[in-house]
């Protein structure tokens, strides 16, 4: 579990883990930022193409609001 992060949904007692390039993805999350912000990161950080990264971090982002583990402000 080296960097994973591993997250409890209070009211529902569900737990979520979060692995891979995912960990950082929530910390670039702790403050507003775009999705434009957060593929520029991402693609800087890591090997990866705009176009997949971008997919990638709204599928993740998707996921996250869906479990209610973020929201949009």
């Amino acid at each position: 579990m080296d960097g994973d992060i591993v997250m409890m949904h209070i009211k529902s007692g569900q737990y979520f883990g979060i692995s891979g390039v995912g960990p950082r993805i929530w910390a670039l999350l702790e403050h507003p930022t775009t999705l434009d912000e957060l593929t520029s990161a991402i693609v800087n950080e890591y090997m990866v193409d705009e176009q997949t990264c971008r997919t990638d971090i709204q599928v993740f982002v998707k996921a996250l609001l869906d479990q209610g583990a973020a929201q949009i402000i």
